[in-house]
């Protein structure tokens, strides 16, 4: 881990690694989701909506939000079928 790298794809933002390259300005610091989006669209994406979160705050965030339930926890697809 020199300053030859470019990123630091981290899933928690706190380690050695971490702490190294957050006092580098050459080293963008980026959750796994900035490597995600990055092969889906098959380009380089802008880092700084990547750097916010650690990858560990986003997946406890999206398994603390369901889907597309309404308040009551009841999809709307299972309304219909109880009806």
């Amino acid at each position: 881990f020199d300053r030859g790298v470019t990123h630091l794809v981290a899933f928690e933002f706190s380690g050695a690694k971490w702490e190294r390259a957050r006092g580098w300005t050459t080293a963008k610091i980026v959750n796994h989701r900035w490597l995600e989006e990055c092969v889906r669209r098959w380009a380089r994406v802008d880092e700084a909506a990547f750097g916010l979160r650690s990858g560990k705050e986003e997946d406890e965030l999206a398994n603390a939000v369901p889907d597309s339930e309404d308040e009551d926890g009841v999809e709307d697809a299972t309304r219909k079928e109880l009806s």
